[in-house]
């Protein structure tokens, strides 16, 4: 019995999460195709202007680095004005498509990395 509650409590929880990844994917989808397709591409794959983001080596960005580029800018990047949850919707969207896979991104992270890379000119 107790085992039985413990199967069950795992796999609610794996459900919950794999529920939040499909919300937050869909609502990133939308983010993606109206702020980030016209330069990044369908698939991903950039341009001359623009870094593909469609592979292991640009998704290896720590989620700090991620959230400046999108609120700060960064090289031909500028700085896309996105809601916190709309950045945690497309950077969920971002590392969870094109074959690649990564744990739910959750919006009070987002909201912690904003606070602390806003004013640091940490990045170029």
């Amino acid at each position: 019995m107790r085992y039985i509650l413990i199967l069950i409590t795992l796999l609610a929880f794996g459900c919950k999460k794999n529920y939040q990844l499909t919300e937050a994917y869909d609502r990133g989808k939308e983010v993606y195709i109206t702020n980030c397709i016209s330069c990044h591409g369908s698939d991903g794959s950039g341009n001359l202007l623009y870094p593909a983001i469609n592979s292991r080596v640009a998704n290896a960005m720590t989620l700090e680095r991620a959230v400046w580029v999108i609120t700060q800018g960064s090289q031909n990047m500028p700085s896309v004005d996105l809601t916190d949850q709309e950045i945690t919707d497309v950077l969920n969207y971002i590392q969870n498509s094109w074959g690649l896979e990564t744990e739910v991104i959750s919006i009070d992270s987002i909201i912690s990395l904003k606070s602390t890379t806003k004013n640091a000119a940490i990045y170029p």
